[in-house]
């Protein structure tokens, strides 16, 4: 049971993810990268969260303490 438990939190939390990033995207971004998703885009970030979420952390991390040389 506990597999399964894992399983459904990986999905739930992927799935907040994928909710909040289309959000943001799609309001506040304009032109090509502000568009509509495709449902490829929506089960890549569903799917793969954690290098998404990852990738996101980087670029704001950089961002905010400029460049890492």
């Amino acid at each position: 049971m506990m597999m399964i438990e894992s399983i459904l939190l990986y999905f739930f939390i992927g799935v907040i993810w994928l909710t909040y990033i289309e959000w943001y995207t799609t309001t506040n971004i304009e032109g090509f990268y502000g568009r509509d998703w495709s449902n490829k885009e929506r089960w890549f970030h569903c799917l793969l969260w954690p290098y998404s979420f990852g990738t996101w952390i980087y670029v704001l991390i950089k961002h905010w303490f400029g460049p890492w040389n």
